[in-house]
């Protein structure tokens, strides 16, 4: 016997479900997460409350939530599926279908031929092989061909599923020669409907990339690809619907919902078009092979210890239980995030320079609009319900939701770097100086040159905040050594400046009514600027990681982290002087963040994910 081991995986604590008003309501399943055992299965299902996995030895079955594990069967060749159907379970080999009690026993063969995914429902064993679509009875015999003539098949990344009519099967079936190869080698496959009775084919999708999974639920079929997280179409056939952006390797669906893993290791959950985000813990990240499965409402799932180089079969809670949701997702890249009084604006940045970049307006229901498409938008500002933006060689702004205007030319080479509009002028870095214009057209001029050039953060920014018509920066370009209250030409005064040793001011200049905090790399300090001089505080120090950015939340201070990696999103205590985690974010490498002007959550840009998050904030 074998006995599974209880280890607690640190990570954020999830608060109860908060589900939508068409969404299910259903009991709460756990709330941590347990090892179940040190093994790394080749293949994983479930029945019920009971796991069944295949390792070197043979085929387990042990009780989903934990405990002994008994031995089912073992065969000689290596099991790579398992479909619990009845009380039986049917087992793929390389070369052959097996099937054997669920209690023990000995495998019996039901068919000989090639490794074949394949699904187990009322009608028999349904599978796909060079031949076609197959079906084979229980109790075994002849395959019977349902449809043939369907082109090269690859079974490695080949997915079906079926319902009481028919086969659902992602292929290379396509006709579509001329559609494009992913930079990785994937190929677009074609997602067909094969009717049982007759074998007629229905084209549902085409031009799919990477497709790692397919659920029948309710009266749709849903799948999770490279190209989206998850996508639907009506089982029957019509139009396709994006359900979560993104990508996605491996999905999950039961009566409550469906789970997709990311493919950056996250796992969301979708029910009745409402998606939440679990969190997770640094170096721990669930594979995408077995794949995941649900079981006595939990997700379980092969799951790396990056640290430890080692795997294990864990118990997550799902999704499901965070209170964090995701609210919408971009095409390509987030470039910025703006939060509005009636939404969410996201500058959605192509990484081919000739593909025209999208400002996206998102609302509280997750809706998306296209306010603005243009080639090469790289900065985005918000002042009430006035938006304004640099592309084209000129600065663009729209006023209520009109039209863009192009108000005010620049040249070829200008440089702009964080552009605020504040009363009636813009004002933005160009190089190492301080550049304005009037909001509504004008000349552009010089407000302040310092009188030397500052030492260099790696990368070009620029950190500005503008009060009135007095501006404060920290970063122009490349880098600063101190804080600066500049109120023209030749007006500039040092707020503050890090001692001797300190080194560099962080990213982030961050105002919080009359003071500024910046944050210091060297002892880990941040630091309380008064804006109208008379000196700094140090509110947080010897911190373990400082922020890689910050913004104001209300009164309070929110930033990113970085623990072994993973990018966390916290909060400044500065009474105690101690960064308080809200959420690990493991598989991704950076976060862009904005503030709901309610005050009580962050909207977090998942930058590797493409998917946007409201993070609600923890209790003062």
């Amino acid at each position: 016997m074998r006995r599974a081991c209880f280890i607690l995986l640190i990570g954020v604590t999830a608060c109860g479900p908060r589900p939508g008003p068409d969404a299910p309501v259903v009991a709460p399943g756990p709330t941590t997460a347990l090892q179940l055992a040190a093994i790394s299965p080749m293949a994983l299902a479930a029945a019920g409350d009971t796991l069944y996995y295949a390792d070197l030895e043979g085929v387990w079955a042990m009780p989903a939530g934990g405990g002994d594990a008994r031995l089912v069967t073992n065969t000689p060749q290596l099991v790579q599926r398992i479909v619990p159907y009845a009380d039986q379970l049917f087992l793929g080999v390389e070369d052959a279908l097996l099937v054997v009690p669920a209690s023990g026993g000995a495998a019996r063969q039901l068919y000989t031929g090639g490794s074949s995914p394949f699904v187990v429902d009322d009608g028999g064993v349904w599978f796909i092989d060079g031949h076609g679509v197959r079906v084979v009875s229980h109790a075994g015999g002849e395959p019977r061909t349902v449809a043939s003539g369907l082109g090269d098949v690859d079974i490695a990344a080949t997915v079906l599923t079926t319902d009481g009519d028919a086969v659902y099967v992602s292929n290379d079936l396509t006709d579509d020669d001329h559609a494009p190869v992913m930079p990785d080698g994937a190929s677009a496959r074609a997602i067909w409907r094969v009717a049982k009775r007759d074998g007629a084919r229905t084209q549902l999708a085409g031009r799919q990339y990477g497709v790692a999974g397919l659920v029948r639920h309710d009266d749709r079929l849903y799948w999770t690809s490279f190209g989206a997280g998850l996508r639907s179409v009506p089982a029957t056939g019509g139009p396709i619907r994006t359900e979560l952006g993104g990508g996605g390797v491996a999905l999950a669906a039961d009566a409550d919902g469906i789970v997709v893993q990311t493919t950056t290791g996250l796992l969301v959950e979708v029910r009745a078009g409402i998606a939440h985000l679990a969190g997770g813990a640094p170096d721990r990240q669930p594979e995408p092979a077995p794949g995941l499965i649900l079981a006595a409402g939990a997700v379980v799932a092969l799951v790396t210890d990056h640290e430890a180089a080692a795997s294990a079969l864990w118990r997550l809670p799902r999704p499901w239980s965070s209170d964090v949701t995701v609210v919408g997702w971009v095409t390509d890249h987030i470039g910025a995030l703006k939060a509005t009084g009636d939404g969410l604006l996201v500058l959605d940045a192509p990484i081919d320079d000739a593909v025209p970049t999208r400002i996206l307006h998102l609302d509280a229901r997750g809706r998306r609009r296209v306010v603005v498409s243009a080639i090469g938008i790289d900065e985005l500002t918000v002042a009430g319900d006035t938006i304004a933006y640099r592309a084209d060689s000129a600065l663009w702004r729209s006023d209520g939701g009109a039209a863009p205007v192009r108000v005010q030319p620049l040249d070829d080479d200008e440089e702009v770097l964080g552009l605020t509009l504040a009363g009636d002028a813009f004002y933005w870095s160009s190089g190492q100086v301080v550049r304005t214009a009037p909001a509504r057209g004008g000349t552009v001029t010089t407000f302040h040159e310092p009188a030397a050039a500052t030492g260099g953060s790696g990368r070009p920014s620029a950190e500005l905040v503008v009060d009135g018509t007095t501006v404060y920066y920290s970063t122009l370009g490349w880098g600063s050594l101190g804080v600066r209250r500049v109120t023209g030409p030749e007006a500039s005064e040092l707020l503050f400046e890090p001692a001797e040793g300190m080194g560099y001011i962080g990213s982030g200049l961050v105002q919080v009514d009359d003071a500024l905090y910046v944050s210091v790399a060297e002892g880990g300090q941040v630091w309380k600027v008064a804006m109208k001089g008379g000196g700094a505080v140090l509110v947080a120090r010897d911190l373990t990681a400082v922020p890689a950015s910050m913004i104001a939340v209300a009164d309070r201070l929110v930033g990113e982290i970085s623990d072994r990696g993973a990018p966390v999103l916290a909060v400044l205590d500065a009474g105690r002087g101690k960064l308080i985690p809200v959420l690990t974010l493991p598989g991704e490498s950076s976060l862009v963040l904005a503030g709901a002007v309610t005050g009580d959550a962050v909207f977090a840009g998942l930058y590797d994910s493409d998917l946007i998050v409201r993070v609600p904030l923890p209790p003062r």
